[in-house]
């Protein structure tokens, strides 16, 4: 029985480690679809601007949600980089109208 009981420890604790080294892989954001969350907000804005803060703060929030997740650091440097993979599809610039950077669908 000790012999079972400490092989079915080895197994929990590789299997632990798996998981870890999964996670870590993948960041504390791995489940989460930023790109087409950011696209999807963008899309539904009107004239397919937003600023850019708003943007953010909404895709943190919702990030934040669906992954049950409250390391606020880490969502936002996971939203800059997919904002920063989006380039071909949209355009960070500063808005003359409201004096703050926007973020726009490209046409």
């Amino acid at each position: 029985k000790a012999a079972e009981k400490a092989a079915e420890k080895a197994a929990e604790k590789a299997a632990a480690e798996k998981a870890a080294g999964a996670k870590a892989a993948t960041g504390s954001t791995g489940g989460f679809d930023w790109q087409a969350d950011i696209l999807r907000r963008l899309e539904a804005a009107p004239g397919g601007k937003l600023d850019a803060k708003r943007l953010r703060k909404a895709a943190v929030s919702g990030a934040a949600a669906a992954l049950g997740s409250s390391d606020k650091e880490d969502l936002r440097k996971a939203y800059r980089r997919s904002l920063k993979g989006l380039r071909h599809r949209v355009s960070v610039f500063d808005d003359p109208a409201t004096g703050a950077e926007a973020v726009e669908l490209k046409r």
